[in-house]
């Protein structure tokens, strides 16, 4: 099954590793440069993995199957408490998994669904579209969650398929802080791939 990466972050918040700075982060496999916006911290392998364990568990108890997550994190940051930074890729190949289009639909409502499911009676809402970044087509997913406190918790998800190397890659941001989602929204904007 595809990525479910942002709702792991309702599951289980992080805690701080790393220091904060600027990195520009560069993929080869996937042709693509991204630099890691100001006052962001790396989050450990260790910790991401608890993170991952959790969401994994709220989805499986929500829809009654196993999840078997494929993923690989290529980074994990954050800044403050819900405003995280992520990205990973998992195999897809269209021969065995179907349509890749059709799959981030099934994924999406899932992810809804769970959300729904973990949070009674508060407000959500999403919306899906598509978005070239630098000259690459990806799929979005947006949700928005009204806390009872009065703030807005807001998960993106962009996915892009590469049929040659059968993978599929993920960002995901999660911010309750407009000026840090713009952060992480401009870096990976102007990101670069080949």
């Amino acid at each position: 099954m595809k990525n479910l990466f942002f709702f792991l972050l309702l599951s289980a918040t992080v805690s701080g590793f790393g220091q904060a700075n600027s990195s520009t982060l560069v993929f080869n496999e996937l042709g693509w440069t991204i630099t890691i916006p100001e006052g962001f911290e790396a989050v450990n392998e260790a910790e991401w993995s608890k993170i991952e364990d959790k969401g994994v568990k709220a989805i499986e108890e929500t829809h009654g199957e196993e999840l078997i997550n494929q993923t690989t994190t290529l980074f994990a940051y954050r800044n403050a408490q819900f405003n995280v930074f992520e990205s990973n890729y998992q195999p897809f190949d269209e021969n065995v998994d179907g349509d890749w289009v059709a799959s981030c639909k099934v994924v999406n409502d899932i992810v809804f669904e769970t959300f729904e499911a973990q949070m009674p009676n508060i407000p959500i809402d999403s919306t899906s579209s598509v978005e070239r970044i630098a000259g690459r087509e990806f799929q979005t997913f947006m949700v928005k969650i009204n806390l009872p406190n009065g703030i807005q918790l807001k998960s993106l998800m962009f996915s892009s398929f590469y049929p040659n190397l059968k993978k599929e890659l993920t960002v995901s941001i999660t911010s309750i802080d407009d000026v840090q989602l713009e952060k992480m929204l401009r870096a990976f904007r102007m990101s670069r791939f080949k």
